[in-house]
């Protein structure tokens, strides 16, 4: 099939969770059907990425986002009865990449990734439509609401509310919808009751790049880790609760505790509260490789308390056998179950304990990660998922 992939990101480098799911679908795609991609890119860095995805996509075009127009295209669709999401995507220069990107050769298959890009579904003039909405975003802004207050927490259920009604809509419009998980695929359902065939596409580890140290590997420090995007709200929420909260409880019981986070473009509120810890908590930034991190972690740490779907971070850490303390809404996505495959918390205290316990006994550390590896190994490796895409492709 001659496929048309539409991204709100550059789907490269593979190294967080909306470009991972993307690239590992887009090159499965490319191994059986030309497909030709068009995406949105909102940062520099991400433009010399085209060679990259050229050497498996039949064509590239990237369509450059400026997030300050972004923004004022955004409130003007808040003004018009649209949702916020759903107008800073908007872009009569995406419109013409779409247009000229079918303009030689009519494609069988117009596939969106995420609900924002469903908008330019239309003009693509295929026959067949795949929405990959990974999860219902909206209940992301319903979350944010829920934990605001003033005019921030109106704010906050007014893009919920509008961006609920456009999922929705382009729900209903498409062949086929997706989702990461069972729970985010029952959600969309409760709300679009009439949408067309719902599959649900688990997220997976690339497990012959995670490969765990050999058993019996004991990290020599007491270092506990975070990984994730360090500008994303949920992340940032989390790191700071662990530095401010969790640390300090953590060292009562091993003095020498560190607490290490490793993601992209860190925010200045982490900077000063690393600089502060004089040396206790450090913010790695950006890394080449984050694997000598895991590697030299007792115990990873993920207290989100916002945010949707698969955990990506969380599988990685498994995949690379670190015991993990987490929220119940870090595991929720996942088959994990606690006590076996990770330790679950809710409170500073539970997860200074859980943590602390796995810094100073490499036995309990070890049954907890050698459960959870076993278990990505047999539920999440990519090979598995991706069979589901031509599944999808071939009842269109």
């Amino acid at each position: 099939m001659r496929i048309l992939y539409l991204a709100h990101r550059v789907p490269y480098p593979p190294n967080k969770g909306e470009k991972l799911r993307a690239y590992h679908h887009l090159r499965h795609l490319a191994q059986r059907h030309d497909v030709h991609l068009v995406a949105f890119v909102d940062r520099p860095e991400d433009l010399p990425v085209a060679d990259a995805l050229r050497a498996f996509c039949g064509s590239v075009r990237l369509v450059p986002l400026d997030r300050r127009l972004s923004l004022l295209r955004g409130a003007w669709s808040l003004l018009r009865g649209r949702s916020l999401s759903e107008g800073f995507f908007e872009s009569g220069a995406m419109r013409a990449a779409v247009v000229e990107a079918v303009r030689t050769a009519p494609v069988d298959v117009a596939w969106a990734y995420s609900s924002t890009m469903a908008q330019y579904l239309a003009a693509t003039g295929a026959a067949a439509t795949i929405a990959d909405f990974v999860d219902v975003d909206s209940e992301k802004w319903r979350q944010y609401a829920a934990q605001s207050r003033g005019p921030l927490r109106w704010a906050y259920r007014l893009e919920a509310a509008r961006l609920r009604a456009c999922e929705a809509r382009f729900g209903r419009a498409v062949t086929h919808v997706l989702f990461v998980s069972v729970g985010e695929a029952e959600l969309f359902r409760s709300f679009c009751p009439g949408a067309p065939a719902v599959r649900v596409i688990p997220n997976g580890v690339d497990t012959t790049y995670f490969v765990p140290p050999p058993p019996g590997h004991w990290a020599p420090e007491p270092v506990f880790l975070f990984t994730g995007a360090l500008d994303y709200r949920p992340n940032v929420e989390a790191v700071l609760f662990t530095a401010r909260e969790v640390l300090p409880l953590v060292r009562q019981r091993v003095p020498a505790a560190r607490f290490v986070a490793v993601g992209h473009r860190p925010v200045a509120d982490l900077q000063r509260v690393a600089e502060a810890s004089h040396g206790t908590f450090e913010v790695a930034g950006s890394v080449p490789d984050v694997r000598p991190y895991f590697r030299a972690a007792r115990a990873y740490i993920a207290p989100l308390e916002l945010g949707r779907g698969v955990q990506n971070k969380v599988l990685e850490a498994m995949a690379m056998r670190v015991p993990v303390v987490a929220s119940p809404l870090a595991i929720a996505g996942l088959a994990a179950e606690p006590v076996r495959h990770v330790v679950e918390c809710r409170t500073a205290a539970e997860y200074a304990e859980a943590t602390a316990d796995l810094l100073v006994d490499p036995r309990r550390g070890a049954a907890l990660a050698g459960a959870a590896l076993d278990l990505v190994l047999t539920h999440y490796a990519w090979e598995q998922h991706l069979r589901i895409l031509d599944e999808v492709l071939s009842s269109c």
